[in-house]
């Protein structure tokens, strides 16, 4: 009986840490926030565009960063301090800047060896060629009596000549007439005749196919007027409106530095710009100094930024839970899940 009693207490022990552990990790998940970070400056031309982005969850114990620059993107990831590969690598720290020297050495050790496999396979030929005797060079003085013997001996050159004419007869027969010549213009006439009127024909009928097409357009946008028009769906958007303020105000940039110069080709647009600026409070409740340049020939835009923010999953699962009970939206579901 005790070694029951014993055992049922020890199965309870472990159910209550299982339980235990579920619900630390659930509560971490909800209530600790995801941090992030976006860091960089932008300059007159894309290329000199620089950025990194770092998200970070449990005092780093996920950390991801994205590094933009020079037109390369590189990215990292690190569980418990251990890297994961994504295809590249983007820490700071001492190690970057020697990272960068090799991979640079290596992209010119590569280039280098491919040089000199195309000069070694270019000498190759050149080496070749100058070996063979040249057809300019004048030949050696050959004896008297060996051309005297080799004229004596039977010339090869009379099959050739014979060999030249049977072909020289065979080309005048295989030649066209000028019959033949007249029967094929006429029948590459006919041909693109053909081809002319098969896609005329094409094109009637994606003609049709359209204009059909386009009362299917009418009927679908006059279905869409009326679900506008529907006041329970007017209602469902006001309700999706709602969340996704709620979700930027709690998830939105806490923090936001910008020194920005910008200039257009035209001085008044800038000056419009600037006095839409102006109308925003956005600018104002952050650290955003906007400097506008009217003398500018060219549009740009330059300077150092920084956005700071933090997101909690409690607040993406209430916005998620509100949505799902809003019975607007179950009813929009509903219907279109028996249509």
């Amino acid at each position: 009986m005790t070694v029951v009693l014993f055992l049922l207490k020890l199965v309870g022990i472990v159910l209550l840490v299982l339980v235990g552990l579920v619900l630390l990790l659930s509560l971490t998940l909800l209530l600790v926030p995801v941090r992030y970070r976006i860091r960089g400056e932008a300059a007159q031309e894309f290329t000199a565009c620089s950025a990194r982005i770092r998200v970070s969850w449990l005092f780093h114990l996920i950390h991801f960063q994205l590094v933009l620059e020079k037109k390369e993107l590189e990215s990292s990831l690190r569980i418990c301090g251990i890297p994961i590969g994504l295809g590249g690598e983007a820490e700071e720290g001492a190690d970057a800047p020697g990272r960068r020297k090799k991979k640079k050495k290596r992209k010119t050790e590569r280039k280098k060896k491919k040089d000199r496999r195309q000069r070694r396979e270019k000498r190759v030929p050149a080496e070749e060629a100058r070996s063979q005797p040249s057809a300019a060079e004048p030949q050696e003085r050959v004896p008297a009596e060996v051309q005297t013997a080799g004229s004596e001996a039977p010339s090869s050159s009379e099959p050739e000549a014979a060999s030249a004419s049977e072909n020289n007869k065979k080309r005048r027969r295989d030649r066209p007439s000028f019959s033949d010549k007249i029967r094929r213009i006429f029948g590459m006439i006919r041909k693109k005749w053909e081809t002319l009127k098969e896609m005329v024909r094409r094109i009637g009928r994606r003609l049709h196919a359209l204009w059909e097409q386009a009362g299917s357009v009418k009927a679908f946008l006059s279905r869409i007027r009326e679900e506008i028009h529907r006041e329970e769906n007017r209602r469902a958007l006001k309700a999706v409106l709602r969340e996704i303020k709620y979700l930027i105000r709690h998830m939105g940039p806490k923090k936001i530095s910008m020194q920005l110069t910008f200039g257009t080709i035209d001085p008044a647009l800038t000056g419009k710009l600037v006095g839409l600026i102006s109308t925003l409070p956005f600018f104002y409740r952050s650290q955003v100094q906007v400097i506008p340049d009217f003398s500018s020939e060219f549009f740009y835009l330059k300077g150092p930024f920084e956005i700071k923010g933090h997101a909690r999953g409690v607040h993406a699962v209430l916005s998620a839970l509100r949505l799902i009970l809003d019975k607007n939206i179950r009813g929009i579901l509903q219907r279109y899940r028996n249509s």
